[in-house]
């Protein structure tokens, strides 16, 4: 039971800083002065990796809702 609340409260990490990590980017994008050559040349990494951001967090309210469903966890 120790273990998987253990399990909840990493995924729950991940999720947060995933987001966090995603404000930053889009904050550092908006407000500091990247000139434009450089933002063409890193715009598809920058989709990528918003993508990859997105489905961590996708994923981490999917299992808990899943896990709720269930009632295999305790997906708080």
């Amino acid at each position: 039971m120790e273990q998987e609340k253990k399990l909840w409260k990493n995924r729950r990490k991940m999720a947060w800083s995933a987001l966090i990590s995603m404000i930053l980017v889009t904050f550092i994008l908006i407000f500091f002065d990247i000139p434009i050559e450089r933002l063409k040349i890193i715009s598809e990494f920058i989709v990528y990796y918003y993508f990859a951001m997105t489905s961590i967090i996708g994923a981490y309210m999917g299992v808990t809702a899943w896990a709720h469903i269930k009632g295999t966890g305790d997906g708080t």
